[in-house]
């Protein structure tokens, strides 16, 4: 016989706030149609935070702030 699994413990939700990068991205999002990761990179000059912009990308769009 199999023991009953435990409950799952419930987390809190936490709200999505933007930083200071999210915003700046947000901004340059509404001034070009279409953005790529390429773009960003350019555009921020940055070209060691390729892939923290594409995280940040994707948790915008996840939360809805891109599309």
């Amino acid at each position: 016989m199999t023991l009953a699994a435990a409950p799952h413990k419930s987390r809190p939700i936490t709200p999505f706030k933007l930083t200071p990068t999210d915003e700046e991205m947000i901004l340059a999002r509404a001034r070009y149609q279409y953005m790529t990761v390429e773009h960003w990179v350019r555009y921020f000059e940055d070209e060691d935070k390729r892939r923290y912009r594409q995280r940040r990308s994707q948790t915008l769009s996840d939360n809805n702030y891109l599309i």
